[in-house]
């Protein structure tokens, strides 16, 4: 690609951005600002500002939003809420003065409150703690219980993340990891199977569809993990991420083009499974939005456009 062509291509993509980023404080401005005051409120030690999640809440939404612009709008304040939790379990997890075997014990503890639905909300002193327990009983208790085998699905899509976060937590204090074992779990920790099992739950998609789906979103769910290591490794935020773990002179491109053969394989893949229009424009919009918005910013991070 010549120098000219991939500047009018950066310059039409931040046009977009900055149309798609207009268009959201017009028509959902205000009720971001009421749906962050009302998580401030209810969780203020992880929406601090002060957090990397406090800061987050504005991109956070932003990307809800332009998955469910052109429908499912309903939708938003739990997948904005579900996102939030996603977002500040991973500042917990990433918080190397908190002791491992408190993660560990968190983990574990979550895990056995989504599995016996048998959250409680007071028990835990610690600020930080107690609002991510209260807002996984907010989420979970949103989860449609009309369809069991839905449920079962997305409580073992909320326990698979829990696991992944706590070991990738393992895995940093480990001298040596490989490419391969790094990728199983990254591709549960990043988040996105959870984000799209809770779409999938409130959106009435049937277990037998969601089976049919599951090589789909691990795709999916592969092409926002690297994209998200491509940004890790310019802000040189992570030591261990995809890029760093391939090594060599040529990972960064060797990563681009294996997310630009991904994410083709991904439309690819959704465009023959009869999901609705719907569901195929919100999982099109999370990989689309998602992939380029890593390639100039971070959820923590000021609009790059």
């Amino acid at each position: 690609m010549s120098k000219p062509h991939r500047r009018r291509r950066k310059n039409v993509e931040q046009v977009e951005f900055a149309s798609l980023f207009r268009r959201f404080e017009h028509e959902y401005g205000d009720a971001f600002v009421r749906l962050a005051a009302q998580l401030r409120t209810r969780y203020p030690d992880i929406t601090k500002r002060g957090r990397r999640t406090g800061k987050a809440l504005r991109n956070i939404c932003f990307i809800v939003w332009c998955c469910c612009r052109d429908g499912d709008r309903k939708l938003i304040p739990t997948l904005f809420r579900a996102a939030v939790l996603l977002s500040a379990q991973d500042d917990y997890y990433d918080n190397q003065r908190i002791p491992a075997a408190q993660k560990e014990s968190f983990c574990l503890a979550t895990n056995h409150a989504l599995r016996t639905n048998s959250f409680r909300r007071h028990f835990e002193r610690r600020p930080q703690l107690r609002d991510l327990t209260s807002l996984w009983s907010y989420v979970a208790g949103t989860i449609p219980r009309s369809a069991p085998q839905v449920r079962s699905y997305w409580i073992e899509a909320a326990c698979q993340l829990n696991d992944a976060m706590a070991a990738e937590n393992r895995s940093v204090r480990r001298a040596t990891t490989t490419y391969e074992e790094y990728m199983r779990t990254a591709i549960q920790s990043i988040g996105m199977a959870f984000i799209w099992a809770t779409y999938l739950a409130h959106a009435h998609v049937p277990m037998a569809t969601i089976r049919e789906m599951a090589p789909l979103l691990r795709q999916g769910a592969r092409v926002v993990r690297l994209s998200n290591d491509m940004a890790s490794y310019r802000q040189r935020r992570n030591k261990q991420n995809a890029l760093t773990l391939l090594g060599g002179s040529r990972s960064e491109a060797r990563i681009r083009g294996l997310v630009m053969q991904e994410a083709q394989a991904f439309r690819q893949s959704l465009e023959a499974l009869d999901v609705g229009p719907h569901v195929r424009g919100v999982m099109l919009h999370s990989i689309d939005f998602l992939r380029e918005f890593y390639q100039r910013s971070d959820f923590d991070r000021g609009p790059a456009w």
